[in-house]
């Protein structure tokens, strides 16, 4: 099988447009990786009519701009989660009816300074806003927690009495994944009654980036033949290529997997 790699400067200097599955790894250790494939094209030359027209900016524009925000975050938190290896989530809350996500995040940034104090904390962090119009949060770690200690501190922040900490743990193999996708649906959540260029979720510095790979496959590539050139992928990597954890719409060349 032939691919960009292989053919790179042929490629780059054929002129005029060419159409691609683009193939995207993401490797996040531990033998735990995503694979996406979508559509793809690329110019070596292009013209007046392959530039993209600008339209009027109109209503529909803080719609799409909201959307693609979210999903940027979306995809940002989940990869974070992994990185950090998340198995546990806390979740914070308080009596009182907070609304005010900068009032949540200094109580949040009190809490995680008074912890350091005495352990190594790292996470991810999110908000919600619950069905009584509070905001609560929800905050991916990796290692076990001291319970009585999380609602010692959290109590001396938020006011004795005015405070919860609830830990969700996950025993199974698959706990990271399960982990990062509920703090992730809590980030697209936040996208839908909220303004635009508010900060959605916190994070430790350092946590990393997964180590990314792209692989541009010729689109008279049938998607089947795709598919088994990720199974190699796999194969590589000593994955287990397991079609039930997986997302398709081979009509339209798009796919998602994660281990």
């Amino acid at each position: 099988m032939t691919t960009f790699k292989d053919l790179q400067d042929e490629i780059l200097n054929e002129s005029g447009h060419q159409s691609w599955h683009r193939v995207t790894v993401r490797d996040f250790g531990d033998k735990n990786i995503e694979v996406s494939v979508m559509p793809y094209e690329t110019w070596s030359e292009m013209s007046e009519e392959d530039l993209p027209h600008k339209s009027k900016r109109g209503e529909g524009d803080r719609e799409r701009s909201a959307e693609v925000a979210a999903k940027r975050a979306k995809r940002k938190v989940r990869h974070l989660c992994k990185m950090l290896k998340a198995r546990y989530m806390l979740t914070l809350t308080t009596k009182e009816v907070i609304t005010d996500t900068e009032v949540f995040q200094r109580y949040f940034q009190e809490f995680v300074r008074r912890i350091r104090l005495v352990s190594n904390f790292q996470y991810v962090a999110t908000h919600e806003l619950q069905k009584r119009g509070a905001l609560h949060l929800h905050v991916a770690v990796a290692n076990r927690q001291d319970y009585k200690l999380l609602w010692s501190i959290w109590h001396r922040v938020v006011g004795q009495g005015n405070g919860r900490v609830h830990v969700t743990s996950g025993n199974k193999k698959a706990s990271i994944n399960r982990i990062a996708a509920y703090i992730s649906k809590y980030i697209a959540k936040s996208f839908e009654s909220g303004e635009l260029n508010k900060r959605r979720y916190w994070a430790s510095k350092g946590i990393g980036e997964p180590i990314k790979e792209v692989h541009l496959l010729r689109k008279n590539w049938e998607f089947v033949e795709v598919l088994m050139y990720i199974v190699e992928i796999f194969k590589d990597r000593g994955i287990t290529f397991d079609l039930s954890c997986n997302w398709c719409n081979g009509n339209k060349g798009l796919f998602w997997m994660s281990t």
